[in-house]
């Protein structure tokens, strides 16, 4: 991967948590669904992108940062001392990110192969056997940022929750390694994202509200029941992926074909 990519990375990750500081700041002063959710939003794809690039620390500071966000969702209240405790972490995790030097990413590895390596080693770190097969005929360039946020948030999603464990799938009479695909192409200035794997597939009713468009609906709801951890959001992938492309793109549509036990399909599109 390159330098300049991961320049982006930083450059990007700083507006996001200056904007969740923002955000926190405002809910100290009432509190509101919308601006917690979106704070949260924020948090999940640095989390993301910071175990990406192997940030492990900044990724577990994010993770104690979304359980406060957890437990004032559920007071429904400012919980002042909790959100100040937050504000601190997001300022620590801002200096963290800005003290790091791009001589330390190893810049022989172009995106693929960044992408599968990270694949691999948290497939390995969850106990999972899961096969990618990534391709691309996109140009990455100054939009490498963007495409690497919705590549890890489905990568996320899919070792999380999509696939099984090595025994739960034998026990369905699956092979025991999963299989993951994301294909990316462009046409016309129209990139789409094909994705697909053999696991669980979605809940009905994620699925409807999804092809249906009401995506805002979704915010909080787990694809599969399981609790936060270091790396995933609860049921904050799709909603964070449907953030970045209405934010920064244009036309942005994200649809799902799902079955239970035999894995789902999820097309993503805009236009840059």
């Amino acid at each position: 991967m390159q330098k300049e990519e991961f320049i982006l990375f930083k450059e990007e990750a700083i507006r996001l948590i200056q904007d969740a500081i923002l955000k926190v700041e405002k809910l100290s002063e009432r509190y509101d669904d919308k601006l917690l959710y979106d704070a949260y939003s924020d948090i999940h794809t640095v989390k993301g992108e910071a175990g990406f690039f192997k940030l492990n620390d900044v990724a577990e500071v994010l993770h104690f940062v979304e359980e406060g966000i957890e437990k004032i969702k559920q007071a429904k209240s400012t919980l002042k001392d909790e959100l100040e405790d937050i504000k601190k972490k997001l300022l620590f995790v801002i200096a963290r990110i800005k003290s790091i030097k791009t001589e330390s990413l190893r810049s022989e590895e172009d995106f693929l192969e960044y992408v599968k390596n990270f694949f691999n080693e948290y497939a390995k770190y969850l106990g999972k056997k899961a096969e990618l097969v990534f391709k691309t005929s996109a140009p990455v360039g100054e939009n490498i940022i963007y495409l690497m946020h919705i590549v890890i948030a489905l990568l996320r999603n899919a070792l999380e929750h999509a696939i099984e464990s090595p025994e739960e799938r034998l026990r369905k009479n699956k092979d025991e390694v999963g299989k993951i695909s994301i294909d990316i192409s462009i046409s016309s200035n129209v990139v789409d994202f094909r994705y697909k794997d053999d696991g669980r597939g979605f809940p009905e009713d994620i699925v409807s509200r999804i092809n249906r468009g009401d995506i805002e609906s979704i915010k909080g709801i787990s694809s599969s029941g399981d609790k936060v951890s270091i790396h995933s959001g609860r049921g904050m992938g799709l909603y964070s992926i449907y953030k970045i492309i209405n934010s920064r793109f244009s036309n942005g549509k994200i649809s799902i074909k799902s079955e239970k036990d035999k894995g789902c399909e999820i097309n993503i599109s805009f236009v840059l």
